[in-house]
């Protein structure tokens, strides 16, 4: 048996209206800061946060993820090929065949 990381990120579109004050002369960047900090005063997780759920765009399950982090020098132990920076983890080597592995932490 083995620990596996996994992440769960679902895209959820919401929208809420804010009512914000700015100075007369904010520009279009300062207004968007203000409503947008305005909008999350309370985190959307928390349940009474006024914001209306309007569309799912799916859940994306993944397990993994970019492995060149867990090689210091960012190469294959292998054989020295540069480790993309999509690769994942379970993936093999181009070059020589390497299976890349994350970092753990020792039992």
């Amino acid at each position: 048996m083995r620990k596996v990381n996994g992440t769960v990120t679902e895209t959820l579109i919401v929208q809420k209206e804010v009512e914000v004050e700015v100075a007369d002369s904010a520009s279009k960047e300062e207004i968007e800061q203000a409503i947008r900090t305005k909008a999350y005063e309370k985190n959307i997780l928390q349940g009474d946060h006024g914001w209306d759920g309007v569309e799912s765009q799916g859940v994306e399950i993944s397990f993994g993820g970019p492995v060149k982090a867990s090689y210091p020098t960012g190469r294959c132990p292998d054989c020295g090929q540069m480790i993309g920076d999509s690769v994942e983890e379970g993936e093999e080597c181009s070059n020589c065949g390497h299976v890349f592995s994350m970092a753990r932490a020792s039992d």
